[in-house]
């Protein structure tokens, strides 16, 4: 088993608890932190509001992108066109 941790001061401390011969390690100058105890959020990521509440359902999974909500669509109307057919 392999522990990482992260201070405050931005130092990030490894160590081996068990040595492990199948055990590889490549550090780069990216981190990316999986968190595999939360499933992945499989709904919208691009929304258009409306007049009721909506609600994603995001709550204790994982979200990996962006989610967009847009502008509210609407639509004008020339005041010279009202009453007439």
């Amino acid at each position: 088993m392999v522990r990482l941790s992260l201070a405050t001061s931005g130092d990030v401390h490894l160590s081996f608890v068990q040595q492990d011969p199948t055990t590889h390690l490549t550090l780069s100058s990216g981190i990316e932190v999986v968190d595999h105890a939360l499933p992945d959020y499989t709904g919208a990521t691009d929304v258009i509001p409306r007049t009721l509440v909506q609600t994603l359902p995001t709550k204790d999974t994982s979200v990996r992108s962006d989610i967009t909500v847009r502008e509210i669509p609407y639509s004008t109307e020339r005041p010279e066109a009202r009453g007439r057919r």
